[in-house]
């Protein structure tokens, strides 16, 4: 049996969701618990002495999961395998380690390291401790895989299970679409904004504005303090005439924005130059930003798309991908 403990988020529930129906695998809920206020400190204190100074199974483990969580891992079996799915957080990925009997764990990390750990020092204490664990560390990020030893594997998505959308999608809306965070990207946004309405796009963007968020004039029409919902991005990202991907500062390798404009047929506007090594690459689908140059891109948004081959798309595909685990 393979066991897949995920961090509780809607895009890994979405991606992860068509695995229930396979009787080889249970997916469970990372049910750990957290705390505010005047009950945090002790919390944190009992985190550092469960990841640091004891390696006993059930040490201090009530105070740190769900009840239910704690009764579904103790039913994991010597012989079964286990694979922490964007569990990312370097004490709970150890913590868990000692939790379960299986020799044979895996994490598959969903961020490059250097968004999970903003500092080198961390980053080594992190390659360090997950390898001297005996964790079999998998990430989709190339630089991560070279600087760490981790294991390089491809990035993965699904194509909606029948009826999950019943509403119709409309006919393409001719939009350039993006939904993200600023992480330093405000200023790269704001430029490209001005660059799609030069050449005649429109835009649907929804950029999550907080305290630390940079004023960009030309980003104000698409700043929210709310998030927007994975179906309702779903839904704008399939009524889109193309996605817009901009890569965080350090990361490398294909982002899940690629797979969901490959996954719906949309072109793909990006900043990531690796895409031009893609095996689904194809200069009618994929338009590599140029802050230097951007003269063809007009011509790029009136070709018609072209349509990948489902057995080069197959690898991406969960279904597919989760089989090197089992």
């Amino acid at each position: 049996m393979l066991y897949i403990i995920y961090e509780d988020n809607f895009l890994a529930k979405y991606i992860l969701s068509p695995l229930e129906q396979k009787d080889n695998i249970r997916i469970i809920k990372f049910g750990h618990l957290y705390f505010r206020g005047v009950r945090r400190i002790p919390w944190l204190i009992t985190k550092f002495i469960r990841a640091r100074l004891r390696n006993k199974k059930g040490f201090l483990s009530a105070a740190l999961y769900e009840k239910d969580f704690i009764k579904q891992i103790n039913e994991i079996r010597k012989t079964d395998k286990v694979l922490f799915f964007s569990v990312q957080n370097l004490k709970e990925l150890i913590t868990l380690d000692k939790e379960i009997d299986s020799p044979d764990k895996s994490a598959f990390i969903w961020n490059p390291l250097c968004t999970i750990n903003h500092n080198i020092f961390s980053r080594r204490q992190y390659f360090k401790k997950t390898h001297a664990s005996g964790l079999k560390m998998f990430t989709f990020d190339e630089s991560d895989a070279l600087e760490y030893d981790f294991t390089k594997i491809n990035q993965i998505y699904r194509y909606p299970m029948k009826d999950e959308f019943p509403e119709p999608v409309t006919e393409d809306n001719g939009c350039v679409f993006f939904v993200g965070n600023d992480k330093k990207r405000s200023s790269t946004l704001s430029e490209y904004v001005s660059l799609f309405v030069s050449a005649g796009l429109k835009c649907d963007f929804h950029i999550l504005r907080t305290k630390n968020t940079p004023k960009e004039e030309n980003l104000e029409p698409y700043y929210s303090k709310e998030w927007v919902s994975y179906p309702e991005y779903l839904k704008r990202a399939r009524q889109s005439m193309c996605m817009l991907e901009i890569l965080q500062n350090g990361q490398s390798g294909m982002t899940v924005r690629t797979l969901e404009a490959l996954f719906f047929n949309k072109k793909l506007i990006t900043d990531n130059k690796s895409a031009l090594g893609f095996p689904f690459y194809h200069p009618d689908n994929i338009y590599i930003l140029d802050k230097n140059c951007n003269d063809n891109l007009i011509d790029f948004m009136k070709r018609p798309y072209h349509n990948i081959s489902e057995d080069i798309i197959a690898p991406y595909r969960i279904e597919n991908w989760i089989k090197q685990f089992e």
